[in-house]
C-alpha cells in the first residue's frame, strides 16, 4: 500500500510539492507509525550474578514524545511478556502516572532492582514497579489503558486498536515487522535518532547500544523544524542550466536536518524525479541564516558528480532576512509540511517544477517498511 501526504502551492504555473512515500506490506504486525509517544529505550540487563556485570542496577523502559503536541499518559501502561508468550493474557503490567508528556521528552518507567552487581543507578524514574525484564529476548507494548492484553497463538496480541506503540527484541515471536536487535547487560535497545525514528520496523529503528536512560527531567529534543525554500530559480541568464535554491533557517536557534522515516534528509526532486541534490541529516543551518553558501555549492559539485549530472551549473544567491516576502515551511510531523509563497513568482521559469521533499534521498534512500 502506497501511503502519499501531498501538499500543493501554485504559482502560475508552477507547484511545489512536498511528499512523503510509504510502502507498507500487509503483516500481521504492521502498526501505523506512531505519531506522537513511541518506546524509544529498553534495558532488561540488570540483577546479573557478579558485581559489577550490569550497566545499570535496574531495567526500564523509557517512552518519548516524537510529536509536535502534548500527550497525557494518564490511564495508559506499558505491558511486557516473554519472547515466546503465546495464547495468553499478559500479566507484567506498569500503570503510567498521572503525566503529560510535552513534544520531545522523556518519560522513564523503573522495573526490577535496584540490584547491588548493577554499575550505575538509572536516573529517578518517572514511574516504578518491578516486572522483571529479560536482558536479551522480550516484547514490552505502550498500551493506551491498563486492561491486559490477549496473546493469540503466535504471540502477537489478538487486537491492535489499544497499542500506540511495541517493540519485540532478540528472538521474539512478534515485532513490528522484525525483531530488534538482542541487547545484553551492557546494552540497551534503542530508538535512533534520539528516539524519533519510527519506520514501523524494529529491526531497522533500533540499534543495541551503551544504555542511556533519560526521564521527564532531561533535556529535551527538538522534534519540529522551521526551514524554508527563501529563494529559488530555475531559469537565468545562462539558460536552462543557470539555477539555484537557498534554504533558510527562520528561528531563532540552529537547526539541524533530520528525517523521521528512515531517508537520507532533505531532497531538491525535478518534475521528472530527478534528485538534483540532497541535504543530509545532521547538516546544522545557523539561526537567521541561510544554509552556508560554499557548503550548499560543495553538497551540489559532488552529488552531481556521483550520480553523472555534471555540466549543470548551480548558482547560489543570498538574500538578507528582511527581504524575504514568504511564510515559514515548518514540519510538523513526518509528511505534514507547510509552504509560504515565494518571494518572487515572475521569477521561476514555467516549464520546470522543483520540489524539496522529505523521503526522497539519494537513490537508494527511499523508506521501505516490509
Amino acid at each position: 500500500m502506497l501511503l502519499t501526504r501531498t501538499l500543493v502551492r501554485f504559482c502560475g504555473a508552477l507547484a511545489a510539492t512536498f511528499a512523503l512515500g510509504l510502502v507498507l506490506s500487509a503483516a500481521e504486525t504492521a502498526l501505523a507509525v506512531s505519531p506522537n509517544v513511541v518506546i524509544s529505550q529498553v534495558y532488561g540487563g540488570a540483577g546479573c550474578a557478579t558485581t559489577g556485570c550490569s550497566t545499570y542496577n535496574r531495567d526500564y523502559i523509557e517512552l518519548f514524545n516524537r510529536g509536535t503536541s502534548a500527550v497525557a499518559l494518564n490511564g495508559w501502561s506499558v505491558q511486557y511478556a516473554s519472547s515466546t508468550s503465546i495464547s495468553a493474557t499478559i500479566g507484567n503490567v506498569t500503570v503510567l502516572s498521572n503525566f503529560t508528556l510535552q513534544p520531545g521528552q522523556y518519560y522513564l518507567v523503573g522495573e526490577s532492582g535496584p540490584f547491588a552487581t548493577g554499575v550505575n543507578p538509572i536516573p529517578t524514574p518517572d514511574v516504578s514497579a518491578s516486572i522483571n525484564m529479560s536482558q536479551s529476548a522480550a516484547k514490552v507494548f505502550l498500551v493506551n489503558n491498563t486492561t491486559p492484553l490477549t496473546l493469540d497463538a503466535v504471540g502477537c496480541p489478538t487486537s491492535f486498536a489499544n497499542v500506540v506503540d511495541f517493540i519485540g527484541y532478540g528472538t521474539a515471536n512478534c515485532a513490528e515487522t522484525a525483531p530488534a536487535p538482542a541487547p545484553s547487560t551492557t546494552t540497551a535497545d534503542i530508538r535512533k535518532l534520539a528516539g524519533r525514528l519510527d519506520t514501523d520496523n524494529n529491526s531497522t529503528d533500533f540499534v543495541a547500544a551503551a544504555p542511556t536512560p533519560r526521564n521527564s527531567a532531561s533535556p529535551t529534543v527538538q522534534v519540529t523544524q522551521t526551514l524554508i525554500i527563501s529563494e529559488f530559480r530555475l531559469r537565468g541568464p545562462m539558460g536552462a542550466n543557470d539555477e539555484f535554491v537557498e534554504i533558510y533557517n527562520t528561528s531563532s536557534s540552529d537547526d539541524t536536518v533530520f528525517t523521521l522515516d528512515g531517508s537520507a534528509g532533505f531532497a531538491l526532486v525535478a518534475s521528472d524525479g530527478t534528485t538534483r541534490f540532497t541535504v543530509p541529516n545532521s547538516t546544522v543551518i545557523p539561526a537567521r541564516r541561510a544554509l552556508p553558501r560554499r557548503q550548499l555549492r560543495r553538497l551540489l559539485a559532488r552529488q552531481l558528480r556521483r550520480h553523472g549530472r555534471g555540466g549543470r551549473q548551480h548558482h547560489l544567491h543570498r538574500r538578507h532576512p528582511r527581504q524575504l516576502r514568504h511564510r515559514a515551511l515548518q514540519h510538523r510531523q513526518p509528511g505534514q509540511l507547510h509552504l509560504g509563497e515565494p518571494a518572487r513568482c515572475g521569477r521561476l521559469e514555467r516549464r520546470g517544477q522543483h520540489a524539496l521533499q522529505r523521503g526522497r534521498g539519494l537513490p537508494g534512500a527511499h523508506p521501505v517498511l516490509d
